[in-house]
């Protein structure tokens, strides 16, 4: 890490939302710790990469120990997606799909606020358009966006006090590996939409996530900003 710079936590950083905004925060002077469930990073990342399950509470409390700065940003992009018809949910899997999607960011908070020096004054949550355009065969991903939503607007009410913002993205379609699973519905939405909505380069919805962890956001918490391409907007009778 480049010493003096600002310091973020990026989780899901694999790919995706998660590795464009490890990308457009290094970019920015940022020095990034990117949190990866698997074992071999991936190249190029522009951060200290760190595997992680993040469906462990234990593997979240040594990822948080073994920090050599206390970050300022936590960004939790980290998700798990799968399809499965309604009643076919197995419970091994959705209680996985729920530690990760929406319990790993408070675990993160409340480990990174009981640092000796806690730095933390920006948390950005990702959620999705998807918690509201749920297609068949995704209601545990759905449940769990929704559960997202109300996190972040709870979490700033709680951390207001200490100085600290929370807010929540929700990207629509986007250019990723994740988004491909769920083409279909996507399309399906966009169709819909009385404009284009096209898929959105990963890098787009960065810009927005780096903009809530600088200073030009510091009046901003407990927000959910939109970065579907007006899918919502669409959908609004």
């Amino acid at each position: 890490m480049t010493r003096g710079a600002p310091t973020a936590l990026v989780t899901g950083a694999a790919s995706g939302l998660g590795a464009a905004t490890v990308v457009t925060l290094a970019d920015l002077g940022w020095a990034v710790t990117a949190v990866v469930h698997e074992t071999a990073p991936p190249a190029d990342l522009p951060a200290e990469v760190v595997p992680t399950d993040l469906a462990d509470p234990g593997a979240i409390a040594e990822l948080v120990a073994g920090l050599a700065e206390d970050p300022r940003v936590l960004v939790h992009s980290a998700a798990r997606f799968h399809r499965a018809p309604l009643g076919r949910e197995t419970s091994t899997r959705l209680q996985q799909d729920l530690a990760v999607n929406v319990l790993a960011a408070g675990h993160l908070v409340g480990h990174l606020l009981a640092r000796p020096a806690p730095a933390l004054r920006r948390v950005v949550l990702i959620g999705s358009a998807g918690a509201f355009h749920g297609a068949t065969g995704l209601t545990a991903y759905a449940a769990t966006k929704t559960a997202v939503a109300g996190q972040a607007v709870a979490l700033a009410r709680e951390l207001g006090p200490r100085g600290i913002t929370v807010n929540l993205v929700d990207p629509g379609p986007l250019d990723t590996p994740l988004a491909e699973v769920r083409t279909a519905a996507w399309r399906a939405d966009a169709a819909r939409a009385p404009w284009p909505v096209p898929a959105a380069p990963p890098a787009r919805v960065a810009a927005l996530i780096a903009f809530l962890a600088g200073d030009g956001a510091a009046n901003t918490t407990g927000a959910v900003l939109g970065a579907d391409g007006g899918l919502l907007a669409s959908a609004t009778p």
